[in-house]
């Protein structure tokens, strides 16, 4: 058990330190699912309306807090085959450029997916994902082969 004189010495000097601004300093942050402290983010997405030859789909995306370009933070891809459906990681990562920009090019399975992009935020700044952009796959165009006939050769 402490002693009265203890006790008071430790109340004290917890209040000394609170009014000082030192106390409490080490767990300053965010608790509990509060944001408090962390700067906003705003991610977009845009991609074409079709697949690419070989069903190649290219997504690209720019992380912004307030305006200002993040560089350095990592951004995956997420994806469902249709509205309403649950969104899934692609397993695709990619680290924005000094832009904030990010862009992910690969082969589109479904015949109709949507993408959007997503940031889980860090000790700085907040999470955000980007809206959705749906993709088609298309065939590629065949190569056209020429119904000129060959020059004569000498």
């Amino acid at each position: 058990m402490t002693s009265a004189p203890r006790r008071t010495a430790i109340i004290g000097a917890s209040f000394v330190l609170a009014s000082a601004g030192l106390l409490g300093t080490a767990v300053a942050g965010t608790h509990g699912g509060t944001h408090s402290g962390l700067k906003s983010t705003t991610l977009t997405v845009h991609a074409p309306a079709n697949t690419t030859g070989h069903y190649k789909a290219t997504v690209g995306g720019k992380l912004r807090s307030h305006k200002t370009p993040l560089a350095g933070e990592t951004v995956t891809v997420q994806q469902r085959t249709g509205k309403g459906k649950a969104w899934t990681d692609t397993a695709q990562t990619g680290v924005t450029d000094a832009s904030g920009k990010v862009s992910f090019t690969f082969t589109q399975q479904a015949t109709r997916e949507q993408y959007r992009l997503s940031f889980a935020g860090d000790t700085t700044y907040r999470k955000s994902h980007s809206g959705t952009v749906t993709v088609h796959r298309v065939k590629p165009t065949p190569t056209p082969t020429s119904t000129e006939p060959a020059a004569p050769t000498s």
